[in-house]
């Protein structure tokens, strides 16, 4: 039984460093996206995963994943 549980312990403790990754990367994206509230909805869509407008670092991984998808 200790065996199981340690196991799912390990699992556990491996899903919440996954949560957290994501966590962290979903605040990057909003912090990012935030700077983007004042290009035109035309510049948005095309430029917003490599933002040349308000020196903005490069678009965080799900920023730019979801754009090169619409493209």
């Amino acid at each position: 039984m200790r065996g199981l549980y340690a196991q799912k312990l390990e699992e556990t403790r491996a899903q919440l460093a996954r949560l957290r990754e994501l966590e962290h990367e979903l605040e990057r994206s909003v912090a990012y996206l935030d700077g983007c509230e004042r290009c035109e909805p035309e510049r948005l869509i095309s430029a917003c995963s490599h933002c040349d407008l308000h020196g903005c670092s490069s678009a965080p991984e799900l920023v730019a994943g979801l754009h090169s998808q619409r493209q």
